[in-house]
């Protein structure tokens, strides 16, 4: 066989292959972060935020520890990394103002 052959028949399986190897599928869709929509909250003090009167929604608990990020509004938006909810009332911690979109 000649060599232009061999490497028109090795050729478009190996990019073929190289194709498959750099292709990823997304693995999962991107959630919403977890909301909980208050009549108020306390101001940041020491990066915590108490909430009263909290309703949750995308799916954030209604008791217990949360443990992933996580916005509260009750007025002004905050985002938090974790926290306590009992709802109605709730409390984050490691909180800061959201960043305006």
């Amino acid at each position: 066989m000649k060599a232009t052959r061999l490497v028109r028949l090795g050729l478009p399986p190996f990019f073929a292959a190289a194709a498959a190897l750099l292709y990823c599928p997304p693995t999962a869709t991107a959630q919403e972060m977890w909301n909980y929509t208050c009549s108020s909250h306390s101001p940041v003090w020491e990066g915590r935020v108490t909430a009263m009167d909290c309703t949750p929604s995308n799916g954030a608990p209604a008791s217990g520890e949360i443990t992933q990020p996580f916005q509260v509004n009750g007025g002004e938006v905050m985002n938090c990394s974790s926290g306590w909810a009992h709802l109605p009332d709730l409390m984050g911690k490691e909180c800061g103002p959201a960043p305006m979109r």
